[in-house]
């Protein structure tokens, strides 16, 4: 979810708030419908085309765990995140939270 985030604050930045996310992601929807075959260069690709932005770096860097913090350009209306320490359900073990208000 955060590097959805991640993506549509760097799309907002990059069109001047002129395109979003929401573009790549229904190109994609419709490619699906007309029976095409969609992987991650499909969203690569998509998002490249929408924005003009290479995000294949932040793309592995998800793959491989990257934690993408909130940021927020992503957001149409002003939100707060707060970062709280919370526990995992599974083991109790401590870990990062991020609270929105």
């Amino acid at each position: 979810f955060f590097y959805l985030l991640h993506v549509e604050a760097q799309i907002k930045k990059a069109t001047i708030g002129l395109h979003s996310l929401d573009e790549a992601v229904i190109n994609i929807l419709e490619k699906t419908r007309a029976g095409e075959e969609c992987g991650n260069d499909t969203w690569l690709e998509e998002v490249k085309k929408v924005s003009g932005l290479d995000i294949s770096k932040e793309f592995h860097e998800m793959q491989k765990g990257k934690i993408f913090y909130p940021q927020m350009e992503a957001f149409t209306t002003p939100l707060k995140v707060e970062s709280i320490i919370g526990h995992k359900r599974e083991t109790k073990e401590q870990c990062e939270l991020f609270q929105f208000s």
